[in-house]
C-alpha cells in the first residue's frame, strides 16, 4: 500500500511475495531511464547538461538496486538560459509539451515546462528554480545558485549530468516536502536519508549548510517531524494549525506561505468556484437521472469556442474552481464523477479534446472505482490524476474514437 513491495523484495523475510513488484519497478526505471538518456545526449550535443533531482536521481545515482526508490516523474534543473532550447530540442525528438508556465496560478514559476516522452510513459519536470517562493527574492536565487554551483559532475553511460551533493540533495527533499507537500512526510522519505547517510552526513554539518543557504529556520521545524539520527519519522498529515503555525515559524527563509497562500488565491479561488457552479449543477443533476456514463455524454449538447489554442491557464481555473465548488456544496474531496464530468464539459466548451476516463481497481477485495479526465491521451497535469491510468484498469473512455495506444499499463509506479 506505500509502494515499498520493490524495496521489500531484498529486505523482507517473505521475499517471494515482492518479487512481481520489484521486476515492475525494476521495468519501469529501465523504459524511463532509456528516454531520459537519450534526451540528455541530445541535450549534451548543445552543451546541456541537467542537474538530476529528487527520486530518480537517487534511484539511478545513491540506491544499490535503481527498483527500491520508487518515483513517477523525473525531476530536473536546467540553466534558464538554456531551457527554452532545451524544450525545443525535445518536441523535436517527439516529446511532448504538456505544462506551461502561463498555465499557473503564481506570478513566480520553479517550474519551467513539463514534458511526455513520445511513448507516452514518462513524465519530465523541468525546474529553473529550487525554491517556490510565491514571488522573485535574493533569497531564492542566492539558494538555488549555491546548490548548482555545488553539484557534481557525472559521466552518465556516455551522456554529461550533475547531481546535487549529498547534504543539498537531502536538504532540497526536506525543503521541497515543506513547500511543495505542505509539511507533509512519505516513507521513502526515510530510506532517501539512510542512502543519503552512507555519505558520512551529520546533524552540525546540515544544520551548517542551511544557514549558509538560508533555509535554517524551515530545516528546524522539519527536525520536530523528521530527525533520521535521532529515529523520528511521523507521517501523520499535518492539520491546517500545524501548518500555518510551522509556516509562521519558517517565514523569515522564503515567506510565510500558507499566509501568502490564502491571500493570492483566497478571492479567486472564489470566483473561480461560482464560475464552476453550473456545470458542477449540471453534473449533479444529471447524474440523479442516469448513472449511464455513456448516455449522459453522448446527450451532452456544448457549443465550443471556436479557439485554435486554449487557454493553458484557463484550465487550471477549471480544475480549481470545480473542486471547490464540489466542496462549497457538500460534495466529498474524493466525488471523482461529478467532479471529472463537470470539468470534461467546461473543457469541451473552452475548446479542448478531451476525454471522460474510467477505470477500477481492487484493493483488499473490494472493487474500488474512479473516474478523470484526459488530454491527449494523459490525465491533465496537476488535476491529481496523473497517476490513474497506473493504479486503475480502464473499463470505460468517451469518446472511444481519440483512444491512444500508448496509456500508460504499469500499476506500481506513482508520482511522489
Amino acid at each position: 500500500a506505500l509502494h515499498l513491495g520493490a524495496f521489500a523484495y531484498h529486505h523482507h523475510a517473505r521475499s517471494s511475495e515482492f518479487k512481481n513488484d520489484y521486476i515492475q519497478a525494476a521495468t519501469y526505471h529501465a523504459l524511463t531511464k532509456k528516454w531520459v538518456l537519450k534526451l540528455v545526449r541530445a541535450w549534451n550535443a548543445e552543451n546541456i547538461a541537467p542537474v538530476f533531482l529528487k527520486g530518480f536521481a537517487l534511484a539511478e545515482f545513491e540506491y544499490p538496486y535503481s527498483a527500491h526508490r520508487f518515483y513517477g516523474d523525473v525531476d530536473i534543473y536546467l540553466n534558464p538560459e538554456q531551457a527554452a532550447r532545451a524544450v525545443e530540442i525535445a518536441l523535436e525528438g517527439g516529446w511532448l509539451q504538456v505544462w506551461w508556465p502561463d498555465s499557473g496560478f503564481d506570478a513566480y514559476q520553479h517550474d519551467y515546462a513539463v514534458l511526455y516522452s513520445p511513448d507516452n510513459r514518462v513524465a519530465l519536470e523541468i525546474h529553473t528554480g529550487l525554491v517556490r517562493p510565491r514571488r522573485p527574492s535574493s533569497k531564492a536565487q542566492h539558494f538555488t545558485e549555491q546548490m548548482v554551483s555545488g553539484a557534481q559532475d557525472r559521466d552518465w553511460e556516455g551522456a554529461r549530468v550533475q547531481t546535487l551533493s549529498a547534504t543539498d540533495a537531502l536538504l532540497f527533499l526536506l525543503l521541497d516536502r515543506a513547500q511543495g507537500d505542505e509539511w507533509g512526510r512519505k516513507p521513502t522519505d526515510w530510506l532517501d536519508a539512510r542512502a543519503l547517510l552512507k555519505h558520512g552526513l551529520t546533524r552540525s554539518q546540515v544544520d551548517a549548510r542551511a544557514r549558509e543557504l538560508g533555509c535554517l529556520k524551515t530545516l528546524q521545524v522539519v527536525w520536530q517531524g523528521f530527525d533520521p539520527w535521532r529515529g523520528i519519522l511521523r507521517l501523520r498529515s499535518p492539520s491546517a494549525l500545524e501548518r500555518w503555525k510551522w509556516s509562521a515559524q519558517a517565514a523569515s527563509d522564503f515567506g510565510f506561505f500558507e499566509l501568502e497562500h490564502w491571500m493570492y488565491d483566497g478571492s479567486r479561488t472564489l470566483l473561480w468556484s461560482l464560475a464552476s457552479l453550473p456545470d458542477v449543477l449540471w453534473a449533479w443533476t444529471h447524474l440523479r437521472r442516469t448513472q449511464n456514463m455513456h448516455t449522459l455524454l453522448e446527450q451532452m449538447t456544448v457549443k465550443p469556442y471556436t479557439r485554435t489554442n486554449p487557454s493553458h491557464h484557463r484550465m487550471r481555473q477549471i480544475l480549481h474552481g470545480t473542486k471547490w465548488a464540489l466542496i462549497l456544496l457538500g460534495w466529498r474531496r474524493d466525488a471523482c464523477v461529478p467532479r471529472s464530468l463537470a470539468v470534461y464539459r467546461a473543457l469541451r466548451r473552452e475548446g479542448h479534446s478531451v476525454q471522460f476516463v474510467s477505470g477500477i481497481m481492487r484493493s483488499k477485495g473490494a472493487v474500488k472505482g474512479h473516474a478523470w479526465v484526459e488530454v491527449a491521451g494523459r490525465p491533465i497535469y496537476t488535476s491529481g490524476d496523473e497517476n490513474a491510468p497506473l493504479e486503475f484498469k480502464e473499463n470505460f473512455r468517451y469518446p472511444v474514437a481519440q483512444k491512444q495506444t500508448t496509456t500508460p499499463s504499469n500499476p506500481l509506479e506513482k508520482s511522489g
